[in-house]
């Protein structure tokens, strides 16, 4: 006998994810309540299921054939209106009425079409189980109303077992009210039981606002997205449905090529009254006649700000390519919207949001903002109210589910070695994990990671590679940039995060770190108490005890917008220098603890008089010698006003055979040659140790010496490199030989 998967799982056989199991029986009952109809205590009948009498080899996924006598009684009204002058929309709201009106009067002679429309619009609302090679396949009503009568472009989507799944997510987080029994209060995440499964309680409200979708390329998150909120639009009185994207462009196209163009091209039967046939930028489904229309909306945002829906009640949300949103904080825009979809600080959700990205063109801040979002959506990373930090939940699947090319007859995912009948029926012998991996390994032959990584963003086979930083250049290892990043991100424990303040008023006191969830510094190493604040003071300047350990540099924000109109940060950085005491030459490299980067800091304060301090603050704390970038020399000028001159590092000057004038370096273009060298260097030696995700980020993405004027940690992070070069054994710095390492190494 046939049997019923009674469990889905989301997000499977993904170590950076937890597997998110769906009672399918328990979601169709939640679906019959929510329109009030008797629940049912069971799975239907094996012959009540569609394909019952076929043969196995018969059984998939068959469309609904359009009663042609509909289709002729459509066309029979529109000809009575062929001469009428009235406008092409008040028209249209007449063949829409007198179509109705028509078959109430014929219901005789349209007995079996209307028993068919009746049949349509049921399996619409509660669902559609159909044979599928054998199997009692179940997709929602929603996927039904997909498959049967929405269009992309000129074509009809094909049935897809991964698109079931992801229906089926969709569908359960709006009526999802269950929550972990058991959390532990100090990491906040769920306790298994002895089964090593997570108890649930059912809190009794609905939990969710939203789905988090990032996507492969060319899976059509958009146009699903854009169907689930049409069908939900075009049968729901008094509602508001949304469109947001990276832009006002995207949104727009969104509006007119996604939910325009296939609503069209829907059947008259699922049409309301509207307003407009062909509206530019809202859809009123209204009518100005005597029967009253829906009165519901759909309009897209003419700007990416936060405001665009401030104080709406929004029933429906689709928020487009939120990783690629440049210019607004993808997380504030969201804490907006997500009290448009609920009451009461978030305690009464009535709405809904999905947010759909491809992830392979996502640049840096886009991606920041959009990883901080996607980290406060992980399903098993409740608050005690049973709720995500964003009421979201990640929705993730991998490249080889689904894609196309390995797909069998069934609609099902071909990921491993396919069966014969399958290898014959897509003209491969392997499965799609092995078409992505050959895909990848001709990348590593050729010595093309930048390839690679593009690939793997434009591919992602997990989760982590969702987050695949861009590559930029190819200067560095980005092999080891790429991989260290990822273990950042997901396996290791990430800097502390905080701000320095003075333990008193008075601007002399010893100062302490205090973390905090947005603070502007990042420290990667434990000082004890008895390494802080080191410091004397002799010929009324102050000056660190320690000089040898840790070496820091900054590199001043400027105050006018750097090249791309964005204004540049104030950065900041501290270097363990490297302990032959500690970490003795022949030492294995991999294990050592010195030669690192400790601190990061890369924020544009209020004023330059807050940066500068910031920085003061940094080196009376590890009691670095501060080797700043002196292109701007307001951190100078900082040092020696609140006298701390004591705590500049300067060159020597091998002419003279005295100190140079000026503290730190300057930007010349052999300057910056020997940075970039320097860099290479390190990350080729230490990058696997960096602690450090945001520089390593910017080394992925700097394109060269004229772009390190927008990569501001680069060159703090450079500067301390090059001031554990030269500290006090100060060389002129040489004439970069045009063999060196930038162009004598392209990885």
């Amino acid at each position: 006998m046939a049997e019923f998967d009674r469990k889905i799982i989301l997000n499977d056989n993904d170590r950076h994810l937890t597997p998110i199991k769906i009672d399918l029986l328990e979601l169709i009952q939640r679906t019959y309540k929510d329109y009030g109809y008797p629940v049912p205590q069971r799975f239907p009948q094996l012959k009540d299921i569609a394909g019952y009498k076929l043969s196995k080899h018969q059984q998939m996924f068959q469309r609904e054939t359009y009663p042609q006598r509909l289709r002729d009684l459509e066309m029979e009204i529109r000809g009575n209106y062929n001469a009428d002058k009235t406008g092409i929309d008040r028209k249209e709201q007449m063949i829409i009425n007198d179509f109705w009106d028509q078959l109430n009067l014929r219901q005789d002679d349209y007995q079996e079409e209307i028993e068919w429309i009746k049949m349509v619009w049921y399996h619409r609302l509660f669902g559609y189980w159909f044979y599928c090679n054998g199997k009692p396949t179940y997709i929602t009503g929603v996927h039904y109303f997909y498959l049967n009568w929405w269009w992309l472009d000129d074509v009809r989507p094909d049935y897809r077992d991964s698109d079931r799944r992801w229906w089926i997510g969709q569908k359960w987080l709006q009526y999802d009210t269950y929550t972990f029994r058991d959390i532990d209060k100090e990491t906040g995440l769920p306790i298994r039981n002895r089964k090593g499964e997570y108890d649930m309680v059912d809190t009794g409200r609905k939990l969710w606002v939203g789905s988090n979708n990032p996507k492969s390329r060319r899976v059509g998150h958009t146009s699903k997205a854009e169907c689930d909120n049409t069908e939900f639009a075009t049968r729901t009185i008094e509602a508001h449905i949304g469109i947001q994207g990276k832009d006002e462009d995207n949104a727009e196209n969104v509006f007119k090529n996604h939910f325009l163009r296939p609503y069209k091209k829907l059947p008259i039967i699922f049409k309301p009254l509207s307003a407009q046939v062909s509206p530019n930028e809202i859809m009123l489904f209204e009518s100005d006649g005597m029967i009253e229309g829906l009165n519901t909306r759909v309009d897209y945002a003419t700007t990416k700000h936060r405001s665009a829906y401030d104080g709406y009640k929004l029933k429906r949300l689709h928020t487009d390519e939120p990783g690629k949103v440049i210019g607004e904080s993808v997380n504030k825009r969201h804490a907006v919207v997500r009290q448009c979809l609920a009451l009461g600080s978030g305690a009464d959700i009535i709405g809904f949001s999905q947010y759909t990205t491809t992830v392979d063109e996502m640049d840096r801040e886009g991606a920041q903002q959009y990883l901080e979002l996607s980290n406060g959506s992980h399903w098993e990373k409740r608050n005690p109210n049973g709720q995500t930090a964003t009421g979201l939940c990640n929705i993730f699947m991998r490249a080889s589910d689904g894609l196309h090319g390995f797909i069998d007859r069934f609609g099902q995912s071909i990921e491993d070695d396919p069966t014969p009948e399958q290898a014959k029926y897509i003209g491969r012998s392997y499965g799609a994990k092995k078409y992505i991996e050959n895909e990848r390994m001709q990348f590593v032959r050729e010595n093309r990671l930048s390839d690679l990584i593009e690939h793997k963003r434009q591919f992602p086979m997990n989760w982590a590679e969702v987050f695949t930083p861009p590559a930029k250049n190819t200067f560095f290892r980005l092999d080891i940039i790429e991989k260290r990043i990822e273990q950042l991100r997901h396996e290791l424990e990430p800097p502390r995060r905080g701000n320095f303040y003075h333990l008193t008023p008075d601007p002399d006191s010893d100062v302490f770190f205090r973390e905090e969830h947005d603070g502007k510094f990042f420290m990667s190493k434990t000082f004890l108490p008895s390494e802080t604040n080191r410091r004397t003071r002799s010929g009324g300047t102050f000056m660190p005890l320690n000089t040898d350990k840790y070496v820091a540099s900054a590199d001043t924000f400027k105050l006018e917008k750097t090249e791309g109109s964005k204004m540049s940060n104030g950065a900041g950085a501290v270097r363990e220098k490297h302990d032959p005491l500690v970490d003795k030459p022949d030492k294995d490299i991999s294990t050592w603890t010195t030669a690192r980067l400790v601190i990061t800091y890369n924020n544009r304060p209020t004023t330059l008089e807050e940066y500068c301090e910031d920085m003061l603050m940094m080196c009376i704390y590890t009691g670095a010698l501060m080797y700043p970038e002196q292109n701007i020399d307001e951190v100078e000028k900082h040092f020696v006003r609140r006298g701390y001159a004591g705590y500049l590092l300067y060159d020597m000057d091998w002419k003279t055979g005295r100190l140079k004038t000026k503290p730190g370096f300057f930007s010349t273009i052999d300057v910056k040659k020997k940075i970039f060298n320097l860099i290479a260097n390190n990350i080729a030696l230490h990058g696997s140790r960096c602690m450090h995700a945001d520089y390593l980020e910017e080394c992925m993405q700097i394109k060269g010496l004229d772009d390190m004027t927008r990569f501001d940690l680069f060159t703090a992070v450079g500067g301390t490199l090059l001031a554990e070069d030269s500290s006090y054994r100060s060389h002129v710095v040489e004439e970069t030989d045009t063999e060196d390492f930038i162009t004598a190494h392209e990885f």
